[in-house]
């Protein structure tokens, strides 16, 4: 089994591909999960850390309220990356581990 990290190839960057001895690639996946809960505020919070490992993330809003989330550091009503209105649901980009902010409103 061989390891390959930061290949580039035209407008893809892989960060780490498995190949096993048959130049089959490895896939992994995770078996586990963590759910939170964050309380609505009008204020800037922190909705995930940023997570090397994070395979996925999804987002529901059940509050009542607006959610403005970011993807990135500090959300608010103006500057954000997709705004939910109550009971939306959004799944976060696949490969992106950086920070999640939001702000009700």
């Amino acid at each position: 089994m061989s390891s390959f990290s930061n290949l580039v190839k035209g407008r893809i960057r892989v960060e780490a591909v498995l190949v096993d001895d048959n130049g089959n690639v490895i896939v992994s996946r995770p078996a586990t999960s963590t759910v939170t809960s964050v309380n609505d505020s009008n204020a800037n919070q922190t909705l995930l850390a940023s997570n090397t490992s994070r395979a996925g993330a999804t987002i529901q809003n059940d509050s009542s309220e607006i959610l403005y989330v970011k993807l990135g550091t500090t959300a608010t009503t103006t500057d954000y990356t997709v705004k939910m209105v109550a009971g939306a649901y959004y799944e976060v980009p696949y490969g992106y581990t950086g920070r999640i902010d939001g702000i009700w409103a």
